[in-house]
Protein backbone atom coordinates (compact mmCIF):
# COMPACT_ATOMS: atom_id res chain seq x y z
CA UNK A 1 0.00 0.00 0.00
CA UNK A 2 2.73 2.28 1.30
CA UNK A 3 3.99 2.17 -3.07
CA UNK A 4 0.72 3.72 -3.68
CA UNK A 5 0.88 6.47 -1.14
CA UNK A 6 4.52 7.14 -2.12
CA UNK A 7 3.65 7.63 -6.03
CA UNK A 8 0.06 8.60 -6.49
CA UNK A 9 -0.20 10.46 -3.45
CA UNK A 10 3.53 12.60 -3.99
CA UNK A 11 3.58 12.53 -8.12
CA UNK A 12 7.01 14.48 -7.24
CA UNK A 13 8.77 11.29 -6.00
CA UNK A 14 7.95 9.46 -9.35
CA UNK A 15 10.98 9.21 -11.36
CA UNK A 16 10.00 10.25 -14.91
CA UNK A 17 13.13 9.63 -16.92
CA UNK A 18 13.56 6.36 -15.80
CA UNK A 19 9.60 5.30 -16.68
CA UNK A 20 10.62 6.65 -20.24
CA UNK A 21 13.87 4.46 -20.43
CA UNK A 22 11.25 1.60 -20.31
CA UNK A 23 9.07 2.41 -22.91
CA UNK A 24 10.46 0.94 -25.97
CA UNK A 25 11.06 -2.33 -23.73
CA UNK A 26 7.66 -2.58 -22.74
CA UNK A 27 6.57 -1.61 -27.11
CA UNK A 28 8.29 -4.76 -27.42
CA UNK A 29 6.73 -6.55 -24.40
CA UNK A 30 3.19 -5.58 -26.38
CA UNK A 31 4.29 -7.12 -29.58
CA UNK A 32 5.54 -10.37 -27.85
CA UNK A 33 2.77 -10.87 -25.30
CA UNK A 34 -0.02 -10.06 -28.32
CA UNK A 35 1.47 -12.81 -30.42
CA UNK A 36 1.29 -14.87 -27.29
CA UNK A 37 -2.41 -14.02 -26.78
CA UNK A 38 -3.21 -15.22 -30.82
CA UNK A 39 -1.42 -18.61 -30.10
CA UNK A 40 -3.56 -18.72 -26.70
CA UNK A 41 -6.69 -17.69 -28.58
CA UNK A 42 -6.15 -20.32 -31.32
CA UNK A 43 -5.27 -22.63 -28.61
CA UNK A 44 -8.52 -22.29 -26.23
CA UNK A 45 -10.95 -22.89 -29.59
CA UNK A 46 -8.60 -26.74 -30.23
CA UNK A 47 -8.88 -27.74 -26.72
CA UNK A 48 -12.43 -26.36 -25.43
CA UNK A 49 -15.85 -26.86 -27.67
CA UNK A 50 -16.36 -23.33 -27.53
CA UNK A 51 -15.98 -20.68 -30.32
CA UNK A 52 -14.12 -17.34 -29.47
CA UNK A 53 -14.57 -14.01 -31.44
CA UNK A 54 -10.57 -14.06 -32.17
CA UNK A 55 -11.23 -9.87 -32.92
CA UNK A 56 -13.15 -8.87 -29.58
CA UNK A 57 -10.87 -10.87 -27.83
CA UNK A 58 -7.55 -9.39 -28.85
CA UNK A 59 -8.67 -5.96 -29.21
CA UNK A 60 -9.42 -5.98 -25.49
CA UNK A 61 -6.60 -7.67 -24.46
CA UNK A 62 -4.28 -5.24 -26.56
CA UNK A 63 -6.15 -1.80 -25.22
CA UNK A 64 -5.65 -2.73 -21.61
CA UNK A 65 -1.83 -3.79 -22.27
CA UNK A 66 -1.82 -0.51 -23.94
CA UNK A 67 -3.30 1.36 -21.10
CA UNK A 68 -1.63 -1.11 -18.34
CA UNK A 69 1.71 -0.48 -20.22
CA UNK A 70 1.50 3.54 -19.98
CA UNK A 71 0.69 3.58 -16.61
CA UNK A 72 4.12 2.30 -15.46
CA UNK A 73 3.13 -1.38 -14.95
CA UNK A 74 4.22 -5.03 -16.70
CA UNK A 75 1.64 -6.12 -19.43
CA UNK A 76 -0.91 -8.56 -19.13
CA UNK A 77 -0.21 -12.39 -19.64
CA UNK A 78 -2.93 -14.81 -20.11
CA UNK A 79 -2.83 -18.49 -19.50
CA UNK A 80 -4.27 -21.60 -21.76
CA UNK A 81 -4.61 -23.38 -18.44
CA UNK A 82 -6.31 -21.51 -16.98
CA UNK A 83 -9.21 -21.20 -19.84
CA UNK A 84 -9.61 -24.71 -19.17
CA UNK A 85 -9.95 -24.72 -15.51
CA UNK A 86 -12.79 -21.72 -15.97
CA UNK A 87 -14.49 -23.71 -18.70
CA UNK A 88 -14.85 -26.50 -16.44
CA UNK A 89 -16.70 -24.79 -13.55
Amino acid sequence: WAVWEWSIGSPSKINIQAWLKTLPLLAVMLVVVFLDCVLKVLGTENKLPIKVDKDRELQIFGLSNILTAFSGSSVGYMQLKFNMINAGI
